[in-house]
């Protein structure tokens, strides 16, 4: 079971709670700078702020709900007599999606033996959520939150080994490409190659090597990877011998 599909089950879960008119997942990021929301559900006219929301990163800033929540490991309750107390873009997101009120939970293990992994966010359009409903949230959210954590964190395992892997074979290609490079004798050739390589790496349809001389940027190589393009290179050269180069 993916992170994803986890929690789309929490999610269903937290929305059948009368009250419960919303919900957002949300996750820290490596530096816990920021927080992602990973998965938003929003009611009725303001289900369009759904795709606008989820994946966004919000800083985390004094007075925020996020931070609140995070360093207190502690729910935060707001409503419209203490939304004063938070910070302009707190306030700002409450209004957004005209709350009543906003329960941010710690989303954390449930052992409650390491910093929280990012918040889980209640939402209410017509008004105040009942304590009782908070604390059956609160221990469906025990449940799932190992669950999820551990996905998550498995997911970007997968992510930094991807990465590692790719720097590898980007590091072996680089030196592959310096080797070619030296035993190359002729200049036309190196030129042609280093083009090549440049479109093979990022996915141009036209590279070109061109030299300042004389005030002018004189064309050394000028390569395209399909007939479509081809029909360019003529035009590209004649652009060059065009352009005038001031030295300031």
């Amino acid at each position: 079971t993916t992170a994803d599909e986890l929690m789309a089950l929490l999610g269903k879960e937290l929305i059948s709670f009368d009250g419960v008119e919303g919900y957002s997942i949300n996750f820290l990021n490596h530096e816990n700078t920021c927080i992602i929301s990973r998965d938003v559900s929003l009611s009725g006219p303001y289900k369009p702020f759904e795709n606008t929301l989820k994946n966004n990163v919000f800083q985390l800033n004094p007075r925020d709900f996020h931070k609140t929540c995070i360093e207190s490991k502690k729910q935060v309750y707001t409503n419209r007599s203490n939304l004063s107390e938070f910070s302009t873009a707190a306030r700002d997101f409450f209004n957004l999606v005209s709350l009543e009120a906003l329960v941010t939970l710690p989303l954390m293990s449930s052992s409650h033996d390491s910093p929280p992994a990012g918040t889980i966010q209640l939402f209410s359009h017509t008004g105040d959520m009942h304590k009782n409903i908070i604390k059956s949230a609160e221990k469906t959210i025990q449940i799932f939150s190992n669950a999820i954590i551990e996905s998550v964190n498995n997911e970007k395992l997968k992510e930094l080994t991807n990465y590692l892997r790719r720097i590898e074979k980007d590091r072996e290609r680089h030196l592959k490409f310096m080797g070619q490079i030296i035993q190359l004798t002729s200049e036309e050739n190196i030129y042609h190659t280093i083009c090549s390589e440049f479109m093979r790496w990022f996915g141009f349809d036209i590279a070109a090597i061109t030299s300042h001389e004389n005030s002018e940027l004189i064309p050394k190589a000028i390569i395209t990877n399909d007939e479509d393009a081809e029909k360019y290179r003529s035009v590209l050269s004649d652009h060059f011998s065009t352009i005038t180069v001031i030295t300031i």
